[in-house]
């Protein structure tokens, strides 16, 4: 269990003191009220802001940003579930486990099927016939396959004259 980092101490003792003022109504500096608070959101005894470790920091932060009405983005993937989604599918990718598809992936191959004006009947077809790209298989389950299917389309788009880098209809957001 990592300890808390130092963006986080500051993170936990400007919100604090924010929280304190505004909905608490005690005095921000009273180091007792804070301390007491972070007891009781942790569920455990803490003596001082330093014993919370990295998880119950960030559970923190979150609660005070909760309470003061702060939108948080979300956060980034870890670096390895985002190395995992980046080699999903390629050729030489030794990783056993595969990725279910995920909703962003599934928003892009449909935006891809509406620029080729395919009605969902014909992208099926497409999926189960002799050229698809899933290579005998007729649903798209892991991400490696939705990787397939877009390359596969962005190749059809292009052959059209279709094709263009970003579709304005999807906004990509970080997850």
């Amino acid at each position: 269990m990592s300890a808390i980092s130092k963006l986080q101490l500051k993170a936990v003792q400007a919100l604090w003191h924010v929280h304190a003022k505004r909905t608490l109504g005690v005095d921000p500096n009273d180091r007792q009220a804070r301390l007491k608070w972070l007891s009781v959101a942790t569920g455990r005894t803490i003596a001082s802001s330093k014993d919370l470790s990295f998880a119950e920091a960030r559970e923190v932060i979150d609660a005070l940003k909760k309470s003061l009405g702060q939108v948080d983005k979300p956060r980034p993937r870890d670096r390895q579930f985002a190395r995992a989604l980046g080699m999903e599918g390629r050729r030489g990718n030794d990783d056993n486990a595969a990725m279910l598809v995920d909703e962003r992936s599934l928003k892009i191959i449909d935006e891809y099927r509406q620029r080729l004006m395919w009605p969902e009947l014909e992208l099926q077809a497409w999926l189960a016939g002799k050229n698809s790209p899933l290579r005998g298989a007729h649903a798209i389950r892991t991400v490696g396959d939705a990787r397939r299917v877009q390359y596969g389309m962005k190749g059809l788009l292009k052959a059209k004259g279709l094709w263009r880098k970003s579709a304005p209809a999807i906004k990509r957001e970080r997850v």
